[in-house]
């Protein structure tokens, strides 16, 4: 005989799928664009374009490297599994960046089914719990993690913290060791691939409040349950308190590492607390009202005492509602907690760059609010039914809006020149537009990229890196003592900088310096051992002074490492063919005519070579396909009148 509950179950089933059914394809509508967007030129390269390891794919090597020291100096975290997904990416699906833009959504599809099945089992609200999904899917404030290539940690890392309180909440009714080995290995995993979440285990003490009823409702009846139920508590959450201790010295010394941390001097302690007062509030605002969003909002240069105050009223004012309303509104309490403590270790105390604040920081954050808000209206519905159907149709409407502004936001993480141009926009900065100044760089528009590189750095004039910028500008105009002047001033900025110090080098031979160039590059190496060209360079200053054995010497360097690089091959080569060595300098000339057949000057060099050796076939061959790709070079018509003589 078929149970009465079954059909109401099997409705419920029906419902919950049509939900979850429901926020895939929200989720997937919203933030398809970015199927067709590349790599930007903020992180990217550090993370996946320009970084040898992890375009390497998945290898013992790999592994090895992304769970060393070393896998901290390029972005200044100790995330190994951030690395090792990307990792899997490049082996699945090659360097592909709209293939690794599709893997971001859709974990994040999986993060929005999570928290609502998470919010579900937990509180048995299915409706409420759905809306919380439906922000937390669309809100334009999680564009920047889901958008975002470099920001993988972020949603990958989320993931596995709400499996953890997931499990955590499944062992707390059941209590079966499986699922509290679960929740944990969850939070390690989470810790592995970004330190967020070192806040969990505060959240999950937090949670026990509401909705797991360990408190408020169902305080202990006498001191005896009270102890057994606190030491209880200790029990299930040492494990979490220890890793996140553990994981709390591992974030402080990458970032440290990595030159992250900002100095005291640069940021004042005093600073830092009035800014991360102001920021709670502006996240509240850019929550209910997120229309102008960047992905960097420059630091204020002053933040006066009297900007400070009503930010700490509406805080001390809502902390204080929150309190007062913990008997008849937990949820409003622990949303409310959730948002102010979940954000401690990026609200910017522990200075992190430059930035006052970033969307991405809200990506789990927000959750508490979105907790704290639709418990709070919902249970005022409740009481007064005949507003249900006005505040469905709201809510509705606001979802809508949400994930059309979203689609929009999503937009502007189309290219590089349209991030920072947006973020120019909403917030002027050094660091937006020497972005911009580099774009148009790239794309050869040097008046432009003067333009807002000279720009960028009246905002910001500490910046190194516009100053190497506008040498490099300067360098590409043919100004090689404007060049070396900003080249200079970056390097007492940054005296640390190998591309710099490489830049000044190429601007001093550009001026007939060869021995000062042969300072900067060494010291280029120095900082950096493995850059070929720096080596290439450096072989090429000792060649202008005639320092033959010493070039040689560099070039065999490179060689043995990189083989197939095409600016050593070519160089050696005429070194070769400077002191005699004609033959020893052909399998170099070949070399790069396999890698880059283009270049005219290799066959020239051949066809040279070939005329010394008295072989007329195969000079005339060389000569006239450098003839044909150089378009009639003057050089390359004597070459010729030389071989048509030749018997």
């Amino acid at each position: 005989m078929n149970s009465p509950h079954q059909p109401q179950m099997a409705h419920n089933r029906r419902q919950g799928m049509l939900i979850c059914a429901g926020l895939v394809l929200l989720t997937i509508a919203t933030f398809a664009p970015v199927r067709h967007f590349g790599f930007v030129d903020y992180d990217d390269g550090l993370y996946v374009s320009k970084n040898e390891v992890v375009l390497g794919g998945f290898t013992r090597e790999g592994v090895r490297w992304a769970f060393s020291a070393e896998s901290v100096q390029p972005t200044a975290n100790w995330h190994p599994l951030t690395w090792l997904s990307l990792m899997a990416d490049v082996s699945l699906f090659g360097a592909n960046p709209s293939a690794m833009h599709v893997v971001n959504v859709a974990i994040h599809a999986g993060n929005v089914l999570l928290l609502y099945w998470m919010l579900v089992a937990a509180t048995r609200r299915r409706y409420r719990s759905a809306f919380v999904a439906v922000i937390f899917a669309v809100h334009p404030l999680h564009v920047e993690s889901v958008a975002w290539i470099s920001e993988r940690k972020d949603v990958l890392s989320t993931l596995f913290a709400l499996l953890s309180m997931r499990c955590y909440f499944r062992w707390q009714v059941n209590r079966r060791i499986l699922w509290q080995i679960l929740s944990i290995l969850a939070f390690l995993f989470s810790l592995l691939t970004k330190q967020m979440y070192v806040t969990l285990p505060f959240l999950l003490l937090l949670l026990h409040y509401w909705p797991l009823g360990r408190a408020g409702t169902t305080r202990p009846t006498n001191s005896e349950e009270q102890t057994v139920r606190g030491l209880r508590l200790v029990k299930d959450l040492w494990p979490f308190f220890v890793g996140s201790i553990v994981f709390c010295g591992l974030a402080v010394i990458g970032q440290k590492e990595g030159g992250a941390v900002a100095a005291l001097e640069d940021y004042p302690l005093g600073q830092r607390i009035y800014n991360a007062v102001i920021v709670y509030v502006l996240y509240i605002l850019q929550t209910l009202w997120p229309t102008r969003l960047a992905v960097y909002y420059p630091y204020p240069l002053h933040i006066p005492f009297l900007t400070v105050l009503p930010c700490l009223a509406v805080l001390l004012g809502a902390t204080v509602f929150a309190v007062r309303k913990r008997n008849a509104d937990p949820a409003v309490l622990v949303g409310w907690l959730w948002y102010l403590g979940t954000l401690v270790p990026v609200i910017g105390i522990v200075q992190i760059g430059t930035q006052r604040m970033a969307d991405r920081y809200m990506y789990f954050p927000m959750v508490g609010l979105t907790i704290a808000g639709t418990w709070f209206v919902a249970d005022r519905v409740a009481a007064q039914p005949r507003f249900r159907k006005v505040v469905v149709s709201c809510a509705a409407a606001a979802a809508l809006i949400l994930a059309v502004l979203a689609r929009q936001q999503v937009a502007y993480w189309k290219d590089t020149m349209t991030l920072f141009t947006r973020a120019a926009d909403v917030a002027e900065s050094g660091l937006a537009l020497a972005n911009v100044a580099h774009e148009y760089e790239q794309k050869g528009e040097l008046d432009k990229a003067n333009i807002y590189a000279l720009r960028a750095i009246r905002l910001d004039p500490a910046s190194a890196s516009t100053r190497s910028l506008l040498g490099t500008l300067a360098l590409a105009e043919n100004r090689p003592k404007d060049a070396e002047d900003w080249f200079r001033q970056s390097l007492q900025i940054r005296p640390n900088s190998a591309e710099t110090h490489y830049n000044l080098g190429l601007t001093l031979v550009r001026q007939g310096r060869p021995r000062e160039a042969i300072s900067s590059y060494t010291q280029a190496l120095e900082l950096n051992q493995d850059k070929p060209d720096v080596r290439t360079n450096l072989a090429v200053a000792y060649s202008m002074l005639e320092e033959d054995q010493a070039a040689m010497e560099q070039f065999e360097i490179v060689l043995a490492k990189f083989p197939d690089f095409p600016q050593a091959n070519f160089n050696y080569a005429k070194l070769l063919m400077k002191t005699g060595a004609v033959d020893r300098a052909i399998p170099h000339l070949e070399s790069v005519a396999r890698t880059t057949p283009q270049m005219w000057q290799t066959y020239s060099s051949l066809a040279e070579i070939y005329v010394q050796k008295q072989d007329a076939q195969k000079a005339r061959e060389y000569a006239e396909k450098a003839l044909q790709l150089s378009n009639g070079a003057p050089e390359i018509l004597e070459l010729m009148d030389i071989v048509n003589q030749m018997p």
